[in-house]
């Protein structure tokens, strides 16, 4: 029925810290490939991502989000965890303490002030904006060697990197505290009703690829409803598929 290798995942998160985190870890997934690149195109894109991230962060205690959420796992942890399970989330909670003490201060404060990445970041708001005739003085960065412009990198993504390992580790946790179902969405539709109370936070659907199905889920607390669309083409708005559609369905907690 299924082919692992073919699998589509699609998360959903279910709580407001869950969103946050999946957004940051896939900003600072996208940066760690931008940066690799030796191209003035590769270390632009950098910046770019850089300026999500610190836009995604800079009113959010990010620090204060970890904490809270590495205690909520070790106090809701599901009952049929086991004494190593508990012991692994009361470790993440103090490796999570350990990472975010060595973030001094307030998360993104280094580049509130910095006057070339600040210069940046107000042109990226427009189309074009970072070129040699609006901004000569990116275009000179832009053409130092790769090495000085990955370590000026290296040191503005340095404090996002070191709580990027904290989040990772809840994530991680998250992920592998799931039960799973095996479904069928009847003509592209599914909807299950959740027991009051749970503590669910992220929803994977899984999907093989090969049926060029895609879900659209929504979910509050109580109920999850997921609509399945066919891709036929990207120029054309998707309708709901026709055809049932199985999937896998992860409550991770």
């Amino acid at each position: 029925m299924y082919n692992v290798s073919n699998l589509i995942c699609y998360e959903f998160p279910l709580t407001k810290t869950m969103r946050l985190f999946l957004r940051f870890e896939q900003l600072m997934a996208q940066f760690d490939t931008c940066a690799q690149e030796k191209s003035h195109s590769g270390t632009l894109g950098a910046l770019t991502t850089l300026s999500d991230i610190y836009q995604l962060t800079m009113h959010i205690d990010l620090k204060a989000e970890i904490l809270r959420e590495a205690d909520r796992m070790i106090i809701h942890a599901p009952a049929s965890a086991d004494d190593a399970t508990q012991k692994k989330l009361s470790k993440t909670r103090t490796e999570c303490a350990e990472i975010i003490k060595k973030v001094n201060g307030p998360l993104g404060q280094h580049l509130k002030n910095h006057y070339l990445f600040n210069l940046i970041r107000q042109r990226l708001s427009m189309p074009g904006g970072i070129n040699p005739f609006d901004l000569p003085v990116s275009h000179f960065w832009l053409n130092q060697p790769h090495k000085e412009r990955q370590q000026l990198l290296v040191r503005w993504i340095m404090p996002y990197f070191q709580i990027n390992k904290a989040i990772s580790k809840l994530l991680a946790n998250t992920r592998s505290l799931a039960t799973e179902d095996t479904s069928v969405a009847t003509q592209g539709y599914f909807q299950k009703n959740l027991d009051a109370g749970n503590q669910f936070q992220i929803l994977q659907i899984l999907v093989d690829g090969k049926l060029h199905s895609y879900p659209e889920i929504s979910s509050g607390r109580q109920r999850i409803t997921l609509r399945f669309f066919d891709l036929i083409d990207p120029a054309e708005r998707s309708n709901q598929s026709q055809q049932d559609v199985p999937f896998k369905i992860r409550y991770c907690v």
